[in-house]
């Protein structure tokens, strides 16, 4: 049988399908573990009222920063998903692009 990948055993349970061999999928949904595993605060714990005052190239390193707080803990935790932001509020930019680089070099897109 093929390895399974995080993304499979998670939608496996999402579908509440059989059970598959092996630990049950988690994700990481409270605790905020970017302090923890890279030293840097949560990019919801961040201000960005001047998000529009930025430069491009500004605001794709935020861009790209933010993306490896949410995907770099995952990975050093063996998470199967990592939640990201689905709303746009002035404490936070626009979500990440599924493409960017750093979710794509991952696996996580």
């Amino acid at each position: 049988m093929p390895e399974i990948t995080p993304r499979e055993r998670f939608i496996n349970a999402l579908e509440r399908r059989a059970p598959l061999p092996g630990r049950a999928p988690h994700f990481e949904l409270v605790f905020f573990l970017t302090m923890e595993a890279l030293g840097k605060v949560h990019p919801s714990h961040r201000q960005y009222s001047q998000w529009d005052q930025m430069e491009e190239r500004e605001r794709q390193l935020h861009r790209l920063d933010m993306a490896e707080a949410f995907i770099l803990p995952a990975q050093k935790y063996g998470q199967d998903a990592t939640p990201m932001p689905c709303t746009r509020s002035t404490r936070r930019p626009p979500s990440i692009s599924p493409s960017s680089s750093a979710a794509t070099a991952s696996g996580f897109a």
